[in-house]
């Protein structure tokens, strides 16, 4: 028999040298899982400093900080605490000034180039704000509004909600979306994530396969707009492809559609189908594709989903999530029972039809040859008229919806007043840091009253 030698540290012929192991500290126990405050440190605006020597030699230090452990480091702790150090005598941080205090420091001008400069923390902005304006007179006031409203006008990312710019003006600003003359939209944007933690985790290739597209106003015309995800399989240059064919055959389909037409199922089908006709060089390789086009018909507003694939729609409907598309995997009831009508013997459990886990998307013209059952038509939801109670809708690929549901979606930005671009960071964020997600991660949010 063999027994395994005991690590003795008093037996004299055992040469190897121990490694003494690494004690952790309370404070780098605390830091768990948050290299995604160190990853974003960079692209605060308070580090817009050119005359602060030290300020500046902080962020060249953050620059070669080692970032893959996933406790802090000592060196990132250090870091961490001088930030913290700089954040408090910070002249440009008034988060926690007095009233009289900040108008005395800051002026209208300069609040504006406050609000400028893309600042991470909007929160401390607006309580800024709310309190420079609660007791300046009315002619500030107004100077103040036109100034954010040439900000706006620029394109600039910092979303005022509607209550305060009401404060500034002195007047009523609140609008009402179900007026014929409202915007169609109020506000849409979109995030990506390559998710390098989590591919590496699971061995996947470090490389990003999700797309997405807004188009708004959709081709020039203010009363429509053009919204998808796609997520790429076997590569992203489908995807990309495909997200450019995709709203020009949909364009080129509307022009032949009736002028009064309010259901564009037709609409949908014949722009996935020539599109995908257009992507037959992608033999190996395809992508999912979720889109939502949104319209106004005799003043009212409406909104109608396709999709390939598993990247999941949600509208957020009197605070319920509403689910808009159909994923289409061999598991789901709708498809087991079409691809078995087609003779594809699909067995209970399977979760892949032809090495795929998807049983529609673009591309992968191969086993589309082979009549796998794999398709390119789309599934279309019914067409939805945009009612007071509809506050937003979400489309992402599934590298989110397999960490949350559409309802958790919706209760996370439920009380949520920022920007669309900022909830769906806020979603993206929810995904990547658990560590369950192991997939690229893309959310688009649409702002709908």
């Amino acid at each position: 028999m063999f027994f395994n030698k005991p690590n003795d540290s008093n037996d004299p012929s055992d040469k190897r040298k121990k490694k003494k192991p690494r004690s952790i500290s309370k404070h780098e126990t605390k830091s768990k899982n948050q290299k995604t405050v160190l990853s974003s440190i960079l692209d605060r605006s308070m580090f817009d400093h050119s005359n602060d020597e030290e300020m500046a030699d902080l962020v060249n230090r953050l620059r070669y900080v080692d970032k893959t452990d996933e406790l802090m480091t000592e060196a990132e702790q250090e870091l961490m605490e001088d930030l913290n150090r700089l954040e408090s005598n910070d002249p440009n941080n008034h988060e926690d000034s007095s009233t009289e205090d900040f108008q005395d420091d800051v002026s209208v001008d300069q609040l504006i180039q406050l609000a400028g400069q893309h600042t991470v923390d909007k929160d401390a902005l607006l309580k800024s704000l709310e309190r420079f304006t609660s007791t300046s007179p009315e002619n500030l006031r107004l100077e103040l509004l036109d100034s954010l409203a040439n900000l706006t006008e620029e394109g600039d990312e910092v979303i005022f909600p509607n209550d305060l710019l009401a404060q500034l003006s002195g007047v009523d600003q609140k609008i009402d979306f179900n007026s014929p003359d409202a915007p169609l939209l109020r506000d849409v944007g979109g995030e990506e994530d390559i998710n390098r933690p989590g591919l590496k985790k699971v061995k996947k290739p470090i490389q990003m396969e999700d797309v997405h597209y807004i188009e708004h106003p959709f081709r020039e015309d203010q009363n429509r707009a053009w919204i998808c995800v796609l997520d790429g399989h076997a590569g992203r240059k489908c995807a990309e492809k495909a997200s450019k064919l995709l709203p020009e055959a949909f364009a080129n389909a509307l022009q032949s559609a009736s002028i009064d037409k309010n259901d564009y199922r037709d609409v949908f089908i014949e722009a996935y189908r020539n599109a995908d006709i257009s992507l037959k060089e992608f033999e190996y390789e395809g992508c999912t594709c979720t889109s939502i086009f949104v319209w106004k018909f005799k003043g009212k507003r409406y909104l109608q989903a396709a999709n390939v694939g598993d990247s999941t729609a949600f509208l957020c409907s009197d605070g319920m999530a509403v689910q808009l598309t159909v994923d289409h995997r061999p598991t789901e009831p709708s498809e087991f029972l079409r691809l078995n009508s087609q003779g594809q013997k699909i067995i209970s459990g399977q979760t892949r039809v032809n090495g795929l886990a998807v049983s529609r998307a673009l591309g992968d013209h191969f086993p589309k040859q082979v009549e796998s059952g794999i398709t390119c038509d789309p599934f279309v939801s019914q067409v939805i008229e945009i009612q007071s109670k509809d506050s937003l809708f979400i489309i992402a690929t599934d590298g989110l919806w397999d960490i949350i549901t559409g309802q958790h979606a919706c209760n996370i930005l439920k009380e949520d007043h920022a920007s669309a671009k900022e909830m769906a960071k806020k979603l993206t964020r929810t995904a990547i840091q658990s560590k369950k997600c192991t997939d690229n991660v893309t959310v688009i949010v649409a702002l709908l009253s």
